[in-house]
């Protein structure tokens, strides 16, 4: 995917391996600046609920 892949597969993998629903997986704190935030907004984004998305 790109030269930061790695710290990001590790936030989706044990989410599907267990199972976890994205309403679930959202709730989890992401750490202030990190790639991992993209995962997160993306999460809240199936619900609507991004913040930081840009209205196209």
């Amino acid at each position: 995917m790109g030269p930061n892949a790695t710290d990001l597969v590790h936030e989706i993998i044990p989410a599907i391996s267990s199972g976890i629903p994205v309403k679930e997986l959202s709730k989890i704190i992401h750490s202030h600046p990190t790639f991992s935030e993209a995962v997160m907004e993306a999460l809240h984004d199936v619900h609507g609920q991004s913040i930081h998305k840009v209205d196209s």
